[in-house]
């Protein structure tokens, strides 16, 4: 099986757009503004819905790494990032604002059990892209911080095809070669 966990550390004063991008099934830079606590983004299957954290600006340079705005998790807390469809290849980036926080970005198989644990840092951006490593259905970030934020910035996956879509697929194709063949 071809696994891929990649952690790359970015200067704080560095911008950087995410490495994968064109090949995802979806991308967000969180250029927009969303203080609900929830709010999903996407188009079914390849829908994500971010729980319990705000899209919004700071005016803190260092907490973006593209664009003025970053999913910003508060002191305290725990922000969720849950999958319509598994994803089998995640791409992002995160960080502290507080050298107190020391928050834990958790990936999670569909069983809940954890296929990988980062803990961030206040000192640069960890670029994390996820791959090969199994269907995942939810993403948790933890800020156990009294005070600063705990951010995602550029964020993007790709779903992993559900049996039914694949078998559609497959009998597409079939078809496709019956006809060329008579």
């Amino acid at each position: 099986m071809n696994r891929c966990v990649t952690i790359a550390a970015l200067a704080a004063a560095c911008s950087s757009a995410p490495a994968l991008a064109g090949s995802l099934d979806f991308f967000t830079d969180f250029e927009f503004t969303d203080t609900s606590g929830f709010f999903e983004l996407g188009v079914s299957p390849n829908s994500v819905a971010f729980i319990d954290g705000e899209a919004k600006s700071i005016g803190a340079p260092l907490l973006y790494t593209s664009g003025l705005n970053a999913w910003m998790i508060n002191p305290g807390d725990t922000g969720e990032i849950v999958f319509e469809t598994h994803a089998g290849t995640v791409d992002l980036w995160f960080r502290d604002q507080s050298t107190q926080a020391s928050s834990t970005l958790t990936f999670f198989a569909p069983d809940d059990s954890v296929i990988a644990e980062f803990t961030g840092s206040a000192f640069s951006f960890q670029h994390i892209v996820l791959s090969g490593m199994g269907p995942i259905a939810r993403i948790t970030l933890t800020n156990p911080a009294e005070f600063g934020y705990s951010v995602i910035d550029d964020f993007g996956f790709s779903a992993i095809p559900s049996p039914a879509g694949v078998a559609i697929f497959g009998l597409a194709g079939l078809a496709s070669i019956r006809r060329r063949r008579g």
